[in-house]
């Protein structure tokens, strides 16, 4: 006999069913129609999928906004050159061209990678070399109010820009500073001052897709020069603080979310010393810290090497607000450099054992001069250099470099080398899930 309370419950069950499968296809309806505007909004591209770019070994080198020339070069293979945007021309050995408010890329034709920066021979020197674009750099700015940021973008695509500011209280929150379009083959110059205001601050480059090469500009007479994007690293190598240099500053920036502890050593002729108020320091996540380091370095010649428990963004500032602005140089066993003038080769040793090194001077035309040197571990090594010629050093272990030049008015210049060598040109894979 049947259960006389059936109809009942299955009455009751249907309309519940019913209930369920319409809030299942308006939920469907729902996600569809968010994932229609979000594909609108941030166009997806699929895991390893390439989106057109130049090869991740171009090179772009930042205009200066001032009369200036570019000089780069290769010591062994032709290499493309042309002024952003327009059509790459075959060139070989040394090559100057009017860099005047004109930003330019170096394309490699081979497995030996171009080299170049641009320099500036006004009342105050400044040198941006060339270097490859990134999604994601830092640029420490000891004054926001005298500086601007360029933006150089070498692919043919946009690029949005973010920007995060690191005070010495802190992330600054900025209106305006995300989603700065930067459209393909061109450059976007950010005024700093009018953006975020004033102070010392480490400034994050990141992009939502593609890629941009940042550098920081001064706008005045009294800025410190040019300051070129770097990644976070665990040491970091300043290559050189010229001989009598005054006034002498550390600035770290710390984009992590952990606190980290930081040691700055200098590395002289005859090896590495501790610097008296600049060991064991503190600096907190997110945060720039600014470190004076005149008294320990007074006025000799050395090397800087940061190091810490987390990776930070380093650079160093010499003399007075129109100083000197130093980059960090990569540690590699092989480095290559253009050398625009009268200058000298800065070599540290980072290591724990001697660094035998070598290095190539090649003319615009004709043979290579070769000088081999013998590098104590934690030293730094001063070779004297022609001018007008491209440099290739080789090395038996990893070392850090830099060409330092020197101004009518003593300023000196840093033109951070760059890896001698690479294989392979590839496009830029853009992995959603990464951003």
């Amino acid at each position: 006999m049947a259960d006389p309370s059936t109809p009942r419950w299955s009455a009751v069950v249907r309309p519940l069913a019913s209930a369920r499968s319409l809030r299942l296809v308006l939920g469907l309806v729902l996600l569809v129609l968010l994932s229609l505007v979000s594909l609108l909004l941030h166009p997806a591209h699929t895991n390893g999928e390439n989106v057109t770019t130049t090869s991740v070994r171009s090179l772009a080198c930042p205009s200066l906004n001032a009369s200036a020339t570019l000089v780069a070069g290769s010591s062994t293979a032709p290499f493309g050159l042309t002024a952003l945007g327009g059509t790459p021309a075959s060139v070989s050995g040394l090559v100057q061209r009017d860099a005047a408010k004109k930003s330019w890329l170096l394309q490699p034709s081979g497995a030996d990678q171009p080299v170049g920066g641009i320099l500036a021979r006004g009342s105050q020197w400044a040198w941006a070399a060339c270097a490859a674009a990134s999604a994601n750099s830092y640029v420490n700015v000891p004054d926001l109010s005298t500086a601007d940021l360029l933006l150089v973008n070498p692919d043919p695509v946009s690029v949005a820009v973010n920007l995060t500011f690191y005070t010495n209280t802190g992330v600054r929150s900025v209106a305006g500073a995300r989603g700065l379009v930067v459209q393909p083959q061109s450059s976007r110059v950010v005024p700093l001052s009018v953006v975020a205001g004033s102070g010392a601050a480490g400034v994050g480059v990141s992009t939502d897709s593609g890629r941009v090469l940042a550098l920081a500009r001064p706008i005045t007479s009294s800025s410190f020069g040019a300051q070129s994007a770097q990644t976070p690293q665990l040491v970091t190598s300043i290559p050189a603080v010229p001989k009598g240099a005054a006034k002498v500053r550390v600035m770290v920036t710390n984009p992590g979310t952990r606190d980290a502890t930081a040691n700055v050593a200098g590395l002289t002729r005859t090896g590495r010393i501790n610097l008296a108020g600049a060991q064991q320091v503190t600096v907190p996540a997110q945060q720039t810290v600014s470190l004076d380091i005149s008294k320990p370095v007074s006025g000799d010649e050395m090397g800087l090497e940061v190091s810490s428990d987390q990776p930070l963004v380093a650079s160093a500032q010499v003399g007075d607000k129109s100083g000197l602005q130093l980059s960090a140089a990569p540690v590699l066993p092989q480095l290559n450099a253009v050398v625009p003038t009268d200058a000298s080769l800065y070599v540290l040793n980072p290591g724990t054992t001697s660094a035998t090194v070598q290095v190539s001077l090649t003319p615009g035309s004709g043979s290579p001069a070769v000088t081999s040197r013998v590098i104590p571990p934690g030293a730094l090594a001063v070779i004297s250099l022609e001018k007008q010629t491209v440099l290739h050093l080789s090395s038996s272990r990893p070392v850090s470099a830099a060409v330092g030049m020197l101004s009518n008015n003593k300023v000196a210049v840093m033109a951070a080398a760059s890896e001698a060598s690479s294989t392979g040109s590839i496009s830029l894979a853009i992995n959603p899930s990464l951003h």
